[in-house]
């Protein structure tokens, strides 16, 4: 869903620019499904639109400060498209991690993406994916693309359910 108020996320206040978002409630220890998502390597087996991320170090832990290559599809059946991403935060208390696509100069599009994992009820917790553009570009993308990267919002948020539930 495309949100009309765009929400915060590290370096964005909410309000500025626009978001895309999806969710999922998921029948699983929250620290379980973070551990999941501070896994590069975990990607490509619940996410289909991020069949692989190269980080500098090779490892499987995401550290704050380090680029990474993240290949991406629109859909399951499009092209890859690469672009270098910057992880910007990791909230590990807070169970959320913040990155942002180093494509353009962020005065002409900045896109950041959230992920956070809440505890919830009987051993249950709610994945969280947003993304939130800024610069002229980003309302180009929005006008563009809106609808097919909303789509993959909440396709992320459904394949970590799946993946998280049938393991």
């Amino acid at each position: 869903m495309i949100l009309e108020r765009s929400r915060a996320t590290h370096s964005i206040p909410a309000g500025h620019g626009w978001t895309i978002y999806g969710s999922a409630k998921v029948k699983a220890p929250a620290k379980t499904v973070y551990s999941i998502l501070r896994d590069p390597n975990s990607y490509p087996k619940w996410n289909v639109y991020t069949p692989e991320i190269n980080t500098a170090t090779e490892t499987n832990d995401f550290q704050v400060g380090e680029q990474f290559m993240l290949h991406f599809r629109e859909d399951r059946t499009s092209r890859l498209s690469t672009v270098t991403c910057e992880l910007l935060a990791l909230y590990d208390e807070d169970m959320m991690l913040c990155w942002r696509g180093l494509s353009f100069p962020s005065f002409v599009l900045c896109p950041e993406k959230v992920q956070k994992v809440t505890d919830t009820e009987n051993g249950s917790c709610l994945y969280e994916v947003w993304e939130t553009f800024t610069g002229p570009l980003g309302w180009v993308a929005k006008w563009t693309m809106g609808e097919k990267l909303s789509v993959m919002a909440e396709g992320m948020a459904n394949g970590l359910k799946k993946y998280v539930e049938d393991n």
